[in-house]
């Protein structure tokens, strides 16, 4: 529904027109994809159809890992295999929803092979559900609107502002006093921002409309969207980060909290500190001494063998200094590298600590390829 501001119109009108025997007997639905509800369509439904529940708004459920299997197994692949490969890489996201899903697979099978990074991946996947928005009819509306690449570095913008801002919603109404953890398009609008490939993307309120309406956000009400998951969020604030340049001082005030030994990363900036780290060496480097566990939701595999010896070593240094961590071992498998048999036996030893002895051998469990 490509002209839906316009069809709203139409359709309320016919509702309108119907008498209330034909509307008390009838069930309506409406489907197509994302965009902003017409409000006069909103304000006719409500108006005629009143009792609670009878007016909803309801969104596709994300693929099942069956749906994937059987998209996998459509292009030829092995499907257990490519659905591990996603999980390994951090890319299951990706999967659960068909546009990003099938951009994978034909990747796959022009390639054979899935993209070198996970930051390449997400940046593809996030430019593609930015150019999955309202086509107009109008040739001339449809020639000026804005594509994907355009639109990312606006979406980092949007991203960056809730992340960092507490912000859970994004919205098209009023700035409220208090906030009520929202943000609305009127703050983020104005200015530019560094362009994906170069020069700068405009970030008005066209832009930001156009953003919404986007397969990259879903709605939570009207005229309220949320990102369709956390991770294209996370994503795109690191993205911000470093298209931006950020001084350092300013990204640690937004990623660390604490001294000395007690120096750790925002639990809830901990998958935008993985997603930077692998653009910056500073913050690397600290995350190495600091706050290493960081460092397994990373992208390690794209990085070269001896960051990940040092990724390891730092981890059980930290074991043995602190012996409450909790490491979460659906992780383990991203420090996998060819120096590893030798890193794991030095700790199987009579006399080394217990915790240092059982994390050992998770990680041997996790990299059976080269333990």
């Amino acid at each position: 529904m490509n002209v839906l501001p316009a069809l709203g119109g139409l359709i309320a009108d016919w509702i309108d027109s119907l008498t209330g025997d034909q509307r008390s007997s009838m069930r309506l639905r409406f489907s197509c994809r994302t965009g902003r509800w017409p409000d006069v369509l909103q304000d006719t439904l409500t108006r005629h159809w009143k009792a609670p529940l009878q007016v909803r708004h309801m969104i596709l459920a994300t693929l099942s890992d069956d749906d994937v299997s059987v998209a996998a197994e459509d292009y030829g692949l092995d499907a257990d295999a490519f659905c591990s490969v996603l999980r390994e890489r951090g890319l299951a996201q990706l999967s659960k929803t068909p546009v990003t899903l099938l951009q994978l697979l034909e990747y796959h099978r022009v390639n054979g092979t899935l993209p070198a990074t996970a930051a390449d991946a997400y940046q593809q996947a996030c430019v593609l559900l930015c150019s999955e928005t309202r086509r107009p009819a109008d040739i001339r509306e449809l020639r000026a609107q804005p594509t994907g690449q355009r639109l990312l570095p606006v979406s980092a913008r949007v991203a960056a502002a809730m992340q960092f801002g507490a912000h859970n919603v994004l919205s098209d109404t009023s700035p409220q006093p208090f906030g009520r953890g929202e943000i609305t398009l009127a703050e983020l609008e104005g200015g530019h921002e560094p362009g994906l490939l170069d020069g700068q993307a405009p970030c008005t309120t066209d832009e930001l409309r156009r953003l919404t309406e986007s397969h990259l956000l879903e709605p939570v009400g009207l005229l309220r969207w949320t990102f369709t998951h956390r991770s294209y969020q996370e994503f795109l604030a690191a993205h911000y980060l470093h298209a931006h340049q950020v001084d350092p001082r300013a990204q640690a005030g937004l990623l660390w909290v604490g001294d000395g030994a007690a120096r750790h990363i925002y639990p809830a900036h901990r998958e935008v500190a993985a997603w930077r780290s692998g653009t910056d060496s500073t913050l690397f480097e600290d995350l190495l001494r600091d706050d290493p566990l960081v460092l397994l939701l990373a992208d390690l595999p794209a990085r070269l063998a001896a960051d990940r010896a040092r990724v390891v070593e730092a981890i059980f240094n930290l074991a043995q200094r602190d012996d409450t961590i909790d490491i979460d071992r659906t992780t383990l498998h991203r420090l996998e590298h060819p120096g590893l048999p030798q890193q794991l036996l030095s700790r199987l030893q009579p006399d080394t600590d217990k915790l240092v002895v059982y994390m050992a051998l998770r990680v041997a469990r996790s990299c059976p390829t080269q333990s």
